[in-house]
């Protein structure tokens, strides 16, 4: 009879077609039909009864199907697999894909590594073929060596994750905010790292994806768009979605797991000769983006190069300013750049307010601009760009600092600006761009769902020696002039710029109704605006980590 005790639990979700699982199942059968390991399939609605009928055929697997009736949208497969982890029983977990067949003994490498090295996340390689390359060859392994690529990184490590069932437990599962499978992936083992697991791979650690389905090729994550997967304290803040007890999910145990010594394969070993090798995860630092355990240290960055020298001979740095009617958040704005800049470059676009008094008092106003006041106001966009940039270019400006009076940039940016400057000096026209978070309710916390975590804005750059604006749309364009978009280079940074306008609903429906009339068919926005108000299908809400905050005593 079968052993009481649950070793491994081996977690795969099922979604869509079932033919991948009913080949994969095929052949790993007899490695999962061993006392001491147990199947935990999570199905949607639409594979349960065909789930539990296949392996109801197979009854030296013990197995339990988890009915998952999420939708069957990017964030499903999180979903499905925090709902078979919470009906684990084994001491450890393997969590593989549907259409992964093992090439080597992966249940007992997992099994005897995670015995000796508890606090472990163990990794191994996948590799894909199409079905017919496996029917021909009528054999996984010499696939599996024919396609499979000798290097191993984070990049290429997909598809296969072990660990401790209470390592899962503590850092509560799948983030299930996180779109995307191999964002998910690596997002969980950047949180199990943080927590005190070190990954290990090994090369022997072996399964081959058997489909004719395509699958996104695994490879260095585009960190534009979804970058907070990657940082450390944003993973750990948005932690997993370990909840219980949702009623669409139930188990049902297909099998009761009775394993007749004879027929099963040989139990699970004690040791395993299978070598590890430590591995580094693809966290990366949260300001500049690198890889912080495969590329060098950036030095215009604030955390990985607080120390950055300052050249001798300064840049000089001119903060650059549009208002209209901007009385109650200028002055604030003002106070906030002042100690990190030379000096200001305003323009008045016809304010009927006290604006004008607020700009004339500023004592680092180096150039002030004015727009006569006529009504109705006309909102010329590219006009007051080139005219402030070029009044800029004649202040003596090496680099510009653009701001609106309703923008706050983080601080940890604007002490480290001097460095920025000192760093990129020697790259051609470079243009820094920072990460918009709108504020949303309160001033300490702003929206990441959706289009809100993937905002950017270029607002500080080397002024080139043409300034001109013809290839700029006349609404919602870019700060930076015509050659810096022909001929600089852009340098993506995770610094942020917090928006204040957006706080207050109010506020926002505000801005979506001035939008509205400056461009009534979304000519120069195809996503319209009503989405700046709409909160139909949720939002997540991020607080500000202490380390990247802004002078919140300059809003109003």
């Amino acid at each position: 009879m079968q052993s009481s005790e649950t070793r491994l639990s081996v977690v795969v979700p099922l979604c869509g077609a079932l033919e991948d699982f009913e080949r994969s199942i095929g052949l790993n059968h007899p490695m999962l039909a061993r006392a001491g390991i147990e199947l935990v399939l999570a199905a949607d609605a639409g594979l349960e009864s065909a789930a539990v009928a296949l392996m109801q055929g197979l009854p030296l697997i013990r197995t339990t199907v988890v009915l998952v009736s999420a939708p069957a949208d990017l964030h499903w497969s999180a979903r499905a697999l925090n709902a078979g982890l919470r009906h684990c029983k084994g001491e450890f977990v393997l969590v593989c894909g549907d259409a992964l067949a093992f090439v080597s003994d992966v249940p007992s490498q997992v099994v005897a590594e995670l015995s000796r090295h508890p606090f472990t996340v163990l990794l191994g390689r996948c590799a894909q073929a199409p079905v017919a390359r496996w029917v021909n060859a009528q054999s996984v392994s010499p696939v599996f060596d024919a396609v499979a690529s000798t290097h191993i990184d984070p990049a290429s490590l997909s598809g296969l994750t072990a660990a401790p069932r209470k390592a899962f437990m503590e850092v509560a599962g799948y983030d299930e905010q996180i779109a995307g499978e191999h964002a998910n992936e690596d997002n969980l083992r950047i949180r199990l790292e943080a927590a005190g697991y070190g990954l290990r791979v090994s090369p022997q650690l072996q399964a081959l994806h058997i489909s004719d389905s395509p699958k996104v090729p695994r490879g260095w994550p585009d960190l534009l768009l979804n970058a907070m997967a990657y940082s450390p304290a944003s993973a750990l803040a948005g932690q997993g979605c370990m909840r219980g007890g949702l009623p669409e999910e139930r188990a049902a145990d297909v099998i009761a797991g009775t394993v007749p010594t004879e027929r099963a394969s040989p139990p699970l070993p004690s040791q395993d000769a299978t070598p590890w090798a430590p591995l580094g995860s693809t966290r990366v630092c949260p300001v500049c983006y690198r890889y912080m355990h495969y590329q060098a240290v950036r030095g215009h960055c604030g955390l990985c190069a607080p120390q950055a020298a300052v050249a001798i001979q300064r840049s000089r740095i001119l903060g650059v300013v549009q208002v209209r009617n901007e009385a109650a958040l200028l002055k604030g704005c003002l106070d906030h750049l002042r100690p990190y800049v030379d000096g200001f470059v305003i323009l008045d676009d016809g304010s009927t307010d006290h604006t004008p008094r607020v700009i004339e008092v500023e004592p680092k106003l180096a150039v002030h601009l004015r727009t006569p006041v006529v009504e109705p106001h006309h909102w010329d966009e590219k006009g007051n760009k080139l005219r402030l940039l070029r009044a800029a270019q004649r202040a003596g400006a090496d680099w510009v600092l653009v701001c609106d009076a309703d923008e706050r940039l983080e601080s940890l940016f604007l002490r480290h600006l001097r460095a920025v400057a000192t760093t990129l000096g020697p790259v051609r026209l470079p243009c820094v761009s920072l990460a918009l978070r709108e504020l949303w309710d309160r001033p300490d916390q702003y929206r990441v769902d959706g289009v809100w975590g993937r905002k950017r804005v270029a607002r500080f750059f080397k002024l080139p020696k043409q300034i001109s604006f013809n290839s700029t749309s006349d609404l919602h364009g870019p700060w930076y002039p015509d050659e810096v978009r022909a001929r600089g280079q852009f340098i993506a940074t995770g610094y942020h710029m917090y928006h204040l306008r957006m706080i207050h609903a109010a506020q926002r429906e505000a801005r979506r109704d001035r939008y509205v009339r400056l461009d009534p068919d979304n000519r120069f926005q195809a996503l319209g605006y009503d989405y700046l108000t709409d909160t139909s299908n949720g939002m997540v809400l991020n607080a500000i980590d202490p380390l990247r905050g802004y002078e919140m005593a300059s809003a109003p």
